[in-house]
């Protein structure tokens, strides 16, 4: 059984998810969540738990990848079109062009875009001053 599927009712997404849903499928393991930064952007920036790095420049390599190669190359089973799956950046320009590119070429049905994406996911995460 895939993580991010339930078997009682499918999980059907938003084009566009804010900071307290993208929390709640993150920490709900509810979504595959793709973090589209380069990973020097992950090493300076720093990385959100649970989002799997497919960079701009491999997303299209990564999504007509068998599931077994995908699963080698990412450490994650691949998800089908019909799963939930949020993609993010550092303010949300890519993750937009990457859930249309994966919508128009691949069909994946069910995406979202965190619109604020990293950018507001650490400024949400930082203690209060």
């Amino acid at each position: 059984m895939r993580w991010f599927s339930s078997p009682d009712k499918p999980l059907k997404l938003e084009p566009f998810v804010d900071f307290e849903q993208f929390e709640a499928y993150r920490k709900g393991d509810k979504a595959f969540i793709v973090d589209v930064r380069e990973p020097e952007e992950l090493v300076t920036d720093g990385e959100i738990p649970k989002a799997v790095n497919i960079p701009m420049g491999m997303l299209e390599q990564a999504f007509v990848m068998d599931s077994s190669l995908f699963k080698d190359t990412f450490h994650v089973d691949k998800p089908k079109p019909s799963d939930p799956v949020i993609f993010l950046c550092l303010k949300g320009i890519r993750a937009k062009t990457a859930s249309d590119f994966v919508q128009e070429q691949y069909k994946y049905e069910n995406t979202s875009v965190y619109t604020g994406s990293f950018a507001d996911w650490i400024e949400r995460k930082q203690p209060s001053k």
